[in-house]
């Protein structure tokens, strides 16, 4: 996202957490998608978002604070050229899963990106 911002590729984006619903293809066949589907609330009016395990044991709640508030600044222009990193506060996903499980979290250290930092640029250039 933040090389689409800086190569003007775009100039605004929303950031939508991934929700199973329960009419698509994730919802009706999570296996397939190696999910687990926890068991539905007493509720009368509809089940649409479904509460799941993830096994790979992401924290998205983490995640989605650190990604809205770099999706923010890159729409201003902020922070183009900053550490992807910066953006999560990581002391507040260790005291959160400590709490919860009394052990360190798998994202209280966030791993470097993987993407090429000039991978829009060189694609851009070869149009």
């Amino acid at each position: 996202m933040r090389q689409l911002f800086e190569a003007g590729c775009i100039q605004s984006a929303y950031w939508h957490r991934f929700s199973a619903t329960a009419h698509a293809p994730i919802g009706l066949d999570p296996a397939s998608y190696g999910i687990t589907l926890r068991p539905l609330p007493d509720i009368t009016f509809a089940h649409n978002d479904l509460e799941f395990d993830d096994p790979v044991g992401v924290d998205h709640d983490f995640l989605g604070v650190g990604l809205k508030k770099a999706l923010y600044n890159y729409m201003h222009g902020v922070g183009l050229d900053a550490d992807v990193r910066t953006w999560f506060d990581t002391r507040h996903a260790v005291r959160a899963t400590s709490r919860r499980r009394g052990q360190r979290s798998a994202t209280s250290s966030v791993p470097a990106p993987k993407v090429p930092a000039d991978l829009i640029a060189r694609a851009l250039l070869a149009r």
